[in-house]
């Protein structure tokens, strides 16, 4: 999947992710406010995929760290931030209660810092959620993260 990110301001994008009915949770907002979330005038695209801990051969789940050293054998590395709004302006299919997490790179030392993003389509609508997690959280082997799989040059 491709995709384009930037060319909005924090306030336009986030305006533009309300129109479309996407909410955050305060840790969604919190990264905002602390600009975790770069929001740049360029546009950069981005070729992206979607793995899960089963398909690195990570069979009984894996942690965040473990999944990035796996990925990095494939030549996939962590999202920036900003990937994960633009994904929820794209038509994402999402079942209900199903979660597509953005891996990015450890963003704070503070453990009570927000660890990431993620989009899920709830009853209530489509989230845009922050995440804290520990160094050790195991999460499943069905579990489905976005990488970058390449960056596009741009002419």
């Amino acid at each position: 999947m491709r995709l384009q990110v930037g060319g909005l301001t924090k306030k336009n994008l986030l305006k533009l992710l309300s129109k479309k009915g996407v909410q955050l949770n305060a840790f969604a907002q919190q990264l905002f406010d602390d600009d975790k979330v770069e929001c740049t005038d360029g546009i950069q695209s981005f070729f992206l995929t979607i793995k899960t801990p089963f398909d690195f051969g990570l069979y009984f789940g894996a942690t965040l760290g473990e999944m990035i050293e796996a990925a990095s054998t494939q030549n996939l590395s962590p999202c920036p931030l900003a990937v994960a709004p633009y994904l929820c302006l794209q038509e994402i299919d999402l079942a209900k209660g199903e979660y597509l997490t953005v891996v990015s790179s450890p963003l704070s030392n503070d453990k009570a810092y927000p660890r990431g993003l993620y989009l899920r389509d709830l009853d209530d609508g489509f989230w845009l959620r922050g995440f804290r997690c520990s160094d050790d959280c195991i999460f499943p082997p069905s579990k489905k993260f976005v990488f970058v799989s390449e960056i596009a040059k741009e002419c």
